[in-house]
């Protein structure tokens, strides 16, 4: 008689599941998820003719503090000559940031008050662009 019952609690383990799916499907889902609008020009992308420039060697290390969320120390990414110049470059570039509703954008200080500053695309700028694409996996034609 045990035997009979340790068979009908197998069968309803194993059995009953897949058969109440098979039985009643769930509707299918869409594979389909269309990107998000990507505005090109907020993208850091070399001219396809443009020389790359001559990089020095990463020497950077990685410690993960956190991985639920991710969290990174990035322990020498920019050289000293990189911060250096990036500093002097951004100095009287610093602007408020502008924030967007989809139709206009404009600086408002009760939604944000941080500052942004463009900086010009020089060498140094591009091997930190080069470096951080390099860091999270980016690909050119993933858009």
């Amino acid at each position: 008689m045990i035997s009979y019952l340790v068979g009908l609690v197998a069968f309803l383990l194993f059995a009953l599941g897949p058969l109440t799916q098979w039985l009643s499907p769930a509707p299918p889902s869409s594979s389909y998820a269309p990107r998000p609008f990507l505005n090109a020009s907020h993208l850091a992308l070399d001219d396809a003719d443009a020389p790359a420039p001559d990089c020095a060697p990463d020497a950077y290390a990685v410690h993960i503090y956190s991985r639920q969320p991710l969290v990174l120390y990035l322990e020498g990414f920019l050289t000293e000559e990189e911060r250096a110049h990036m500093l002097e470059e951004s100095a009287p570039l610093w602007t408020p940031s502008q924030t967007s509703n989809g139709a206009t954008t404009a600086h408002d200080p009760a939604a944000r008050l941080s500052d942004v500053a463009l900086l010009p695309r020089t060498r140094a700028v591009r091997c930190v662009e080069r470096r951080a694409a390099a860091l999270q996996g980016w690909r050119p034609d993933g858009w």
